[in-house]
């Protein structure tokens, strides 16, 4: 203001000289002394005006004001290099390297524990640092809802803490990889971290993935990886003895982070909006794991049994199964096992048994047992028969598969009717194993 007065004092006081340079020219006398004035006839005449005054200018003589904001010592309220005292939430935007978004530093006026976590949260996100960054935004987000602060201000809180998730990146370098069964997969999957501060190092990644039991089945395990000085993190998945298609996660954690928000029990909105945009911090990979299975030699061996349990000198599901898989390209050995001995081995001990009682060139041995389970007379005879198999190799007694199933057929006798039930299951298991190796 005092910049402003001096200016407008000076405009004035030179359009004054001007004025009174004109009644000096008309004259033709030298300059009137200090507060005086001459008139027409050139004599003094005596100005009542104190000498340090001069007349106001008309309205068309008059400066123009200068625009608010022009001025760097103006102090109205839109000035954004002042604290504003208009509204104790407002803020004051000032731009901070470091983040692809502008970010607004709050106002020092402003109340409630929130805005020290605030200035913290910019500060840490300014240098890249955008663990803190987060959690502090977290714990600004949480007192704010706390101290009741007004909607709005949460609601900027929150989409500022949405936008530092989002400014990590997770990008998958590699994927669509193929391996083989039992063997792992050749390239590793690559994952890179980033933010807009570049290759984002040390970073915790938890990998999810199946790894084969020894019961043929698959289990989910996690294992827990850091990013290089390049921001990347490599894992290359396990082998498996099932062919298929197969997925490897790697996670970006976050939980611990935002749990300050997380952890409310009321707006629901906001606590569902930071948790989606953290759970989308993840990368899913894909592998084909495929199946050389056609190309081992393999044989059958099933026991069939009566509806007490005890086995039949059949070999219906046995050659039901043979035939299926020899269409389907499968390298079998013909003819049937008598494994009746083993009906009640399971793993090694079956493998051991069967080793001795299958032809030498034989690698794998599709070994199980089929139960009649029901028996009925319904417009002539209805069997049900239950059963299940494993395909175990007869090297390690690993069990590279298993399938299992149940199945009921009608017959005209019952002689019939059990038959058709142990071909008729003999053909699921052959398509279920197909279904498994493709």
């Amino acid at each position: 203001m005092a910049g402003r007065d001096i200016s407008r004092r000076l405009v004035l006081i030179t359009i004054g000289l001007a004025a009174a340079g004109v009644v000096v020219s008309s004259c033709g006398t030298g300059p009137p002394a200090r507060g005086e004035q001459r008139a027409p006839d050139g004599h003094p005449v005596h100005d009542e005006r104190p000498s340090h005054d001069v007349p106001e200018p008309s309205d068309d003589q008059r400066p123009e004001e200068p625009e608010r904001g022009d001025d760097p010592t103006d102090d109205s309220p839109d000035n954004p290099m002042i604290e504003s005292e208009r509204d104790p939430h407002s803020v004051a935007t000032a731009a901070l390297p470091g983040a692809s978004n502008p970010v607004s530093r709050p106002d020092s006026a402003a109340r409630g524990r929130y805005h020290d976590a605030e200035i913290r949260a910019i500060e840490h996100r300014a240098a890249g640092e955008y663990f803190d960054a987060i959690s502090e935004y977290s714990l600004a987000v949480r007192a704010a809802i706390d101290d009741k602060a007004p909607a709005e201000v949460v609601d900027r809180l929150a989409t500022v803490l949405e936008a530092t998730i989002r400014e990590i990146s997770l990008t998958k370098r590699t994927d669509n990889l193929t391996g083989v069964v039992r063997r792992p997969v050749e390239d590793a999957f690559v994952l890179e971290v980033s933010t807009p501060r570049g290759a984002f190092v040390s970073v915790p990644i938890t990998v999810a993935y199946r790894e084969a039991r020894p019961d043929g089945r698959t289990a989910v395990r996690t294992a827990s990886l850091q990013t290089d000085a390049a921001g990347r993190v490599e894992f290359v998945p396990p082998s498996l003895a099932v062919p298929g298609r197969e997925t490897v996660t790697m996670v970006l954690d976050l939980s611990s982070y935002i749990a300050p928000v997380t952890g409310v029990e009321t707006h629901d909105a906001v606590v569902a909006r930071i948790g989606g945009v953290a759970a989308e911090k993840r990368a899913t990979f894909v592998y084909i794991v495929e199946s050389r299975a056609r190309e081992i030699r393999t044989s059958v061996a099933v026991v069939e049994t009566d509806i007490a349990g005890n086995p039949l000198a059949t070999d219906t599901t046995a050659n039901a199964m043979t035939q299926l898989l020899i269409g389907e390209g499968f390298t079998m050995t013909p003819g049937t096992v008598d494994a009746r001995p083993a009906r009640n081995l399971t793993g090694e001990d079956a493998a051991r048994f069967l080793r001795t009682a299958v032809d030498p060139d034989v690698q794998r041995v599709v070994f199980g047992t089929v139960k009649i389970t029901g028996f009925e007379e319904d417009n002539g005879f209805v069997v049900t028969v239950s059963g299940e198999v494993s395909m175990i190799e007869l090297e390690t007694g690993a069990t590279v598969s298993r399938v299992s199933a149940t199945q009921r057929s009608r017959g005209q006798s019952s002689s019939a009717a059990i038959s058709a039930a142990f071909r008729a299951i003999g053909i699921r298991f052959g398509q279920d194993i197909v279904a498994a190796f493709r």
